[in-house]
């Protein structure tokens, strides 16, 4: 067994320090968090591993579990002084699926029967009781021996032996992010003692050799790992470690308040897309809005930025009633700018009428404001005429045609909460399932209903967008509290109107102004994925089912949008876990309060560095100023292989396609432009001839 002394920020490093050097650096600093360094390993042979305070505490990253050692031998064993390292083990891994960094791809990480690192093309991850037939050759039992260290904030997972050659070691380094881990899986196996030939009694040293224990990690991007750990109070230890690492209750003790890139500099990207920017230059188009700081001190709506583009006739008085007549105080306000034909697209929560139909004069007066004479509009509903009638009796309501005489009502029923995590819960089910024949593996994916929660979120982006688009109209969107299905709407139909919200910048901003600035919860809605075991009442994919949305825009108009999947899941992975704190909190005052854009980084200038970007960059794209509309047919609508598969099928022929994309591509464009040539010397030549 082995102990190896590391410190939790991240794995990005300018060059390796010596374990001195990496001493005194830490020694000599009494608060703040270091710049990031190579961690050193430092190994010596220890008789025991114990791991104070796993159990009666919480383990976070101001009060981290001590890792308390006895070593063999004077001075075999180094430990930095700080106690950020939460612990170390010596085990085995049975399968995991890596990202190499020479290599650009994932792989498959086994052991060959020579003890080397070998790469089979067949299963990528672990699934419980999964058979390898037609998903290729199983690493189970051809494991490999490799070194894990827990620090409080990243799982460490470092090779023993095997990976030799240069470079080969350090690219097959795993640190996985502890916020990333979703559920956690353990059981243990107690072989008895052995009887030693000195002594009837159990020895010591034979415990951990007679009990083993097998930890399953099931992440929240989906990835499944499986650890083998010699001694069955190690394997306890080191679940309850991560266990409790992993669900950190304050937001200012995860990972983002901690990390620095110290080999890159980022540029300040929380001013990156400012949303007074994009407005300003609505403004400069119509005289009919306003920019408004209604909202500077979040008094009026806790959900909403501090400003806000609304009708120039409406004061802010009348918003602030507005606000009161809407729930949770999401008045109406702009979303979108229709510059084709001035036609907006506004997004708000339902009207608090309640059963005896109260109504609310500065609100209708706002609606009727954002009308111009004889302009009509549509209220898209994204709740079922029956659900409306039935919030209604409890408090909530809907704009009536009374009140509201110039706005026509569309009901456009979409999932959330609930049926919509239960919907993702069996769908990855059903995909870790090898068991399944072909119809029953289609009978799990239209029973679980997801690629029908797709369809009608696209279908009811459409109709936004046909009414703004060929109706010239204006239109509302809402539903129950307007921080869900409403913003999934919204910027749905942006993506597809406007071809600069299909350019990564423009998706990028579109991510920022209409879900994170308006008030998405992430925080709430992200806290768990599709393993979990406990659940709170808040966690709702919702995210996911928009990225899966824009997949299906870009698999029907592979010329059309900028960004390729790459993009989106890597969004997927940061929504839920992640360095940045661009998705921390659930809205832009949680942010304020707890200093997210002073003491975080912010995702998008990372995502935007030129090695981020050309992976994340469709090289069909081209620049499309049309509207696309999308086919919602369910031919016309495909499970998203890479993503939903990502871990569990081969995906290697998905990079090699693109690989071979790009070249056809530059070879396209070098014969253009060798014609181009050609013809021009024609010309040179036919006008000296001439």
């Amino acid at each position: 067994m082995e102990v190896v002394g590391t410190r939790p920020w991240g794995p990005q490093v300018s060059r390796t320090h010596s374990l001195e050097e990496e001493t005194g650096a830490w020694a000599g600093r009494s608060e703040g968090p270091l710049p990031p360094r190579r961690p050193e390993l430092c190994r010596g042979p220890v008789k025991e591993v114990r791991l104070l305070g796993t159990a009666g505490r919480s383990c976070s990253a101001a009060a981290p579990t001590v890792l308390s050692v006895t070593a063999s031998a004077p001075g075999a064993l180094h430990l930095l002084p700080a106690p950020k390292v939460i612990g170390s083990w010596k085990g085995t891994l049975l399968s995991m699926r890596h990202f190499s960094k020479t290599k650009n791809k994932y792989i498959n990480i086994t052991r060959s029967s020579t003890g080397s690192p070998v790469e089979p093309t067949g299963c990528e991850t672990y699934v419980p009781g999964a058979s390898s037939e037609g998903r290729g050759p199983s690493p189970f039992r051809t494991s490999w021996s490799w070194t894990l260290c827990i620090t409080s904030h990243h799982l460490l997972l470092s090779p023993r032996g095997g990976a030799t050659e240069e470079g080969k070691q350090e690219d097959m380094v795993l640190w996985l992010l502890l916020r990333n881990v979703d559920a956690i899986e353990k059981s243990v196996q107690n072989l008895g003692y052995f009887q030693s030939s000195r002594s009837k009694g159990p020895q010591k040293e034979d415990r951990f050799g007679s009990s083993s224990g097998t930890i399953t990690l099931k992440c929240k991007d989906l990835r499944v790992i499986q650890l083998e750990i010699p001694g069955m109070e190690e394997t306890l230890n080191i679940a309850n470690s991560i266990e409790a690492l992993s669900s950190l209750e304050s937001v200012m003790q995860t990972y983002p308040f901690f990390f620095r890139p110290g080999d890159r500099r980022l540029e300040d990207g929380w001013h990156l897309y400012p949303l007074q920017h994009y407005y300003q230059e609505i403004l400069s188009d119509t005289d009919a809005w306003r920019w408004s700081e209604v909202n500077e001190d979040f008094a009026v709506c806790a959900t909403y930025p501090p400003g806000v583009i609304v009708p120039r006739s409406v004061d802010d008085e009348a918003l602030k009633k507005s606000a009161k007549f809407r729930h949770g105080g999401r008045f109406p306000t702009l979303s979108y700018y229709h510059r084709k034909n001035g036609t907006v697209m506004l997004r708000s929560s339902q009207p608090l009428t309640g059963p005896n139909g109260k109504r609310c004069p500065e609100d209708e007066m706002l609606l009727s404001a954002v009308l111009e004479g004889g302009d009509r509009g549509f209220v898209i509903d994204t709740r079922s005429a029956q659900a409306a009638k039935q919030v209604r009796m409890m408090g909530g309501g809907f704009e009536s045609k009374a009140n509201y005489p110039q706005w026509k009502r569309l009901h456009r029923p979409l999932e959330r909460g609930r049926p919509l995590l239960e919907s993702f819960i069996r769908l990855m089910e059903a995909c870790n399932d090898p068991t399944l024949t072909v119809d029953r593996w289609l009978s799990k994916l239209e029973s679980c209903k997801w690629l029908s929660y797709v369809k009608e979120a696209l279908s009811t982006a459409c109709l936004a967008a046909q009414c703004m688009e060929r109706e010239e109209a204006y239109v509302l969107v809402h539903g129950t509290e307007g921080m869900d299905t409403t913003l999934l709407v919204t910027s749905l139909a942006q993506l597809i109107i406007d071809p600069e919200c299909r350019t990564i910048a423009g998706f990028q901003a579109l991510i920022e102004r209409e879900w994170l600035q308006a008030g998405h919860p992430f925080q709430l809605r992200c806290a768990r994925s599709a393993y979990a075991h406990s659940r709170v009442k808040q966690e709702a994919p919702t995210f996911l089912l928009f990225l899966d949305c824009c997949w299906q825009l870009g698999r029907q108009f592979p010329f059309s949008l900028e960004f390729n999947e790459n993009l989106l899941r890597t969004l997927f992975q940061h929504a839920y876990a992640s360095e940045y704190g661009t998705f921390l909190c659930n809205n832009e005052k949680e942010r304020g309060l707890c200093a997210v854009k002073e003491k975080t980084l912010s995702l998008w200038p990372f995502l935007n560095q030129p090695s981020e970007r050309n992976k994340h960059r469709n090289p069909l794209y081209e620049w499309n100023p049309l509207v696309i509309w999308p086919s919602v047919e369910p031919q016309s609508l495909q499970l998203w292989q890479g993503f939903f598969l990502h871990w569990i099928c081969p995906m290697d022929h998905l990079s090699d396609v693109s690989s071979e994309i790009c070249r056809i591509v530059n070879s396209s464009h070098d014969l253009i432009e060798s014609a181009e040539d050609c013809v021009c010397d024609k010309l040179r030549i036919s006008d000296l001839t001439h």
